[in-house]
């Protein structure tokens, strides 16, 4: 598996989705909509999208970027630059805190702003990390403002 990963990384994959749902599986329209969308991150040859189902694992990685469990705003999808088993204490990352979203299509704006970012080959290769978030922010204003969609960069140098 290690070994697929890395050779994704070095044929052109340039980014890597990890979706964190914390503590308990709920059934909501975040969710759902993740479940639904599944299938078109899975399309996409310069993404690789990763749902950790085991809570060990997920609280591991986001100890690794040195983040707070917090599970009233998951599930979080992590968007990094290198694969998730090479990620180390103080890396970055970009967080998606999706669990104010109420909306399929808020979900779906999401999930779309990713494939789009995965498509550019600019974006992980040029753009520092607060371009690429604030670049994440201009395709998702009205998210922003009005869902209260949290995206924020953690991990420190």
């Amino acid at each position: 598996m290690a070994a697929r990963i890395q050779d994704d990384f070095e044929n052109g994959g340039r980014m890597f989705v990890i979706e964190i749902r914390g503590d308990i599986y709920t059934s909501n329209v975040v969710t759902e909509t993740l479940d639904e969308e599944l299938h078109r991150f899975g399309g996409i040859d310069t993404l690789t999208y990763f749902r950790v189902n085991d809570t060990g694992a997920q609280r591991d990685l986001v100890e690794r970027l040195g983040m707070d469990w917090d599970s009233r705003n998951m599930p979080w999808l992590l968007v990094l630059e290198d694969p998730p088993i090479e990620v180390r204490e103080g890396d970055r990352a970009i967080c998606f805190e999706l669990g104010h979203l109420n909306e399929r299509d808020e979900v779906r704006e999401v999930t779309q702003a990713i494939i789009s970012a995965s498509n550019d080959p600019d974006f992980v290769n040029d753009l520092t990390w607060e371009r690429r978030k604030q670049r994440f922010l201009d395709m998702l204003p009205a998210l922003k403002e009005s869902a209260g969609l949290v995206v924020s960069i953690v991990g420190v140098v």
